[in-house]
């Protein structure tokens, strides 16, 4: 009984050194830091966005230089906001890029800029409207579907409540894991990626899918730091100490980083 209690906690102990040296890269992936003033967040509403992607026809060589113009004007008025910090000109890029997409309502740039900025002001409602009409024109649009993953990574992390497996569906880690499951299979050679989803899939407590996606992670890019040391904590985390070790010692030792030796170490 001793020996057993003795296994169990190098177990323990060995899977904690793992954790503590491998802290998660999600955090990374959710909040880039803001080009423009911030606002407060909004929810959606009935107020969503006047102008968004639609099935409308193609605009007329005028209507596209119209649009261009607005949009030129938008840019300007978001220079102008990072100068001065003010949000009136956040407000006068809103509206010019609305008047922009009057006139071309189905361009994917001027939807994914509005919604784009949006994001970065903190309307988070708008944001994820805007983008959402876009995907009802462009149904595999990646920087859309991006933005909405970036959208629910946010939201995930401002919630405790919302990482709870128990949660109804529709929460923002369900939500978000969607969001990257379309991406990886629209982008399927990007190691960031697949190490996103796999690390939503630890949240939602589904091994099997986060092995999955940091050994596809791998097999694009065998020698990652990120990706060697987040698969061996996820093993470790199993008790599978063992398989943890094998992930590092599978890396040339002439490529391990000193991150990698010391959870080595650890594992043995």
């Amino acid at each position: 009984m001793m020996i057993a209690n003795r296994q169990r906690s190098f177990l323990y102990l060995s899977s904690a050194a793992l954790s503590l040296l491998l802290l998660p890269a999600l955090h990374a992936q959710i909040v880039g830091a803001p080009s423009a003033p911030a606002a407060p967040a909004s929810t959606p509403s009935a107020q969503a966005p006047a102008a968004s992607a639609s099935s409308a026809p193609a605009p007329s060589e005028a209507d596209r230089a119209k649009a261009y113009f607005h949009a030129a004007l938008a840019g300007v008025d978001e220079e102008q906001a990072i100068d001065s910090g003010s949000m009136e000109y956040i407000t006068r890029a809103i509206e010019e890029y609305k008047n922009a997409l009057n006139a071309d309502p189905n361009s994917p740039e001027l939807n994914l800029a509005l919604a784009d900025l949006y994001y970065r002001v903190g309307k988070a409602g708008d944001a994820e409207a805007t983008a959402r009409g876009l995907l009802k024109v462009e149904p595999n649009n990646v920087q859309a579907h991006k933005l909405l993953g970036r959208i629910y990574l946010r939201q995930l992390s401002e919630s405790q409540n919302s990482v709870s497996s128990s949660s109804p569906s529709g929460n923002p880690l369900d939500q978000a894991i969607a969001e990257y499951e379309k991406i990886v299979e629209l982008q399927p050679k990007d190691v960031d990626d697949h190490m996103v989803l796999g690390q939503l899939y630890t949240v939602k407590h589904d091994s099997k899918k986060a092995e999955d996606q940091f050994s596809i992670a791998r097999s694009i890019n065998p020698n990652s730091e990120e990706v060697v040391l987040n698969l061996a904590r996820l093993y470790a985390e199993n008790g599978n100490v063992e398989q943890a070790a094998k992930v590092i010692e599978q890396v040339n030792p002439g490529n391990r980083t000193p991150k990698m030796e010391f959870a080595l170490g650890a594992a043995y």
